[in-house]
């Protein structure tokens, strides 16, 4: 019996997306990543290989199978399998959904994207996402942690893998969607059947994030339970040895559900739902985060398991939302979530983040294209 290792936290990522995936996005190539230019008729949803679940009675527990593709040097025509232990049935059919790897398209005449002809030179590649067949220009370069490690051969040792351009957009538009805590748009993007929930975004600023750390940020609690209790996203992979208590994914800058939740404006609802989860609420890479809010929640008289509603309310009762302290920003910065955006980045027309912090960029966080910052003055 194998066990899938979680990963403690996102790795950095150590490629950046071709900024062909911008040209799908609108005619003009401004790379917009709004649910209303998903490009419908250039997404092949991904066809799974088989997998199966079923209780054992030795074990007590859920098996699942997923189909695993073979080594390089292994038989090819010997279908490989692997099976992981589960408490709960619906753990194990959420696994094989998210892990079953897709089915590679059989080569075709052209380019299921842009309709070029394959040739001598202009050979065709399967986008390792969906399987879908592709060219060259279609297939950029997409950080290996992108997708399901399940998804490779388990000697496969490049950092990069193939996606087609259709695969990158949705990445990215799914990111944008949890980050602006969209929920409708989401659940909408991720419907393409093509979208990871379990793996790294693109870096932002040179950080990795998991959905789940992008949805933290976007401050929408009803996206995150669909995320966690409807999809079953892990929040945690191990336990604080000294309090017992777990220990939420990091990203690859070590920074916790906790210290997301309280960047910027705190975000309360969310971290009393993580806190209800079992995350420790001294799980925080910067202590100093929102020091008074901490206090304040535990002032509140928190008892795991109580009525939330309740909870909230004291809490609420107690943080002093004053100018000095705390400020609501509308359109705040997807960045630092802390100031409004007040800047254009340039070519590409994305309006994401203030002027501070797009100054520090090269390329734009979604297009990957380069850019320069051009600032808004609102009258």
């Amino acid at each position: 019996m194998q066990a899938l290792p979680l990963a403690k936290r996102a790795k950095r990522p150590t490629h950046q997306s071709s900024a062909a995936l911008a040209q799908l996005a609108t005619s003009d190539g401004t790379g917009n990543f709004d649910v209303q230019y998903m490009p419908l008729d250039k997404i092949k949803k991904r066809v799974l290989h088989p997998s199966s679940v079923h209780y054992s009675l030795p074990s007590s527990c859920w098996i699942a199978t997923i189909y695993r593709h073979s080594d390089s040097h292994s038989d090819l025509n010997r279908p490989r399998y692997s099976q992981f232990e589960f408490a709960s049935e619906a753990e194990a059919k959420q696994f094989c959904k998210t892990y079953s790897p897709p089915k590679m398209d059989e080569p075709r005449d052209g380019c299921f994207i842009c309709n070029d002809t394959f040739s001598a030179k202009q050979r065709p590649y399967n986008c390792r996402n969906c399987g879908v067949c592709v060219c060259d220009k279609c297939s950029p370069r997409w950080i290996k942690r992108g997708v399901p490690k399940t998804y490779l051969k388990g000697d496969y040792q490049a950092q990069t893998v193939r996606l087609c351009t259709s695969c990158i957009w949705l990445s990215n538009a799914f990111c944008f969607a949890l980050l602006k805590g969209r929920y409708h748009d989401a659940t909408q993007i991720y419907e393409s059947g093509n979208v990871n929930l379990r793996t790294c975004f693109a870096d932002i600023r040179g950080e990795s994030l998991f959905p789940v750390h992008a949805c933290t940020l976007g401050g929408n609690l009803e996206l995150l339970k669909w995320l966690v209790d409807k999809k079953l996203c892990p929040i945690s992979v191990k336990r604080d040895p000294k309090s017992d208590s777990m220990l939420s994914v990091k990203t690859s800058s070590d920074r916790t559900l906790i210290d997301l939740a309280m960047t910027g404006k705190p975000k309360l609802d969310i971290l009393m739902y993580l806190v209800h989860k079992g995350i420790s609420i001294l799980d925080l890479h910067d202590p100093s985060l929102s020091a008074r809010t901490l206090e304040a929640l535990l002032k509140s008289g928190f008892v795991p398991g109580g009525p939330e509603s309740a909870i909230m309310n004291k809490v609420l009762a107690t943080v002093e939302t004053s100018e000095s302290s705390v400020a609501t920003v509308e359109n705040a910065c997807t960045l630092c979530c802390e100031r409004g955006m007040d800047c254009v980045l340039q070519p590409c027309g994305h309006q994401l983040c203030c002027a501070e912090c797009g100054g520090r960029l090269a390329v734009c966080p979604f297009c990957k294209k380069k850019c320069t910052v051009l600032r808004i003055i609102k009258c």
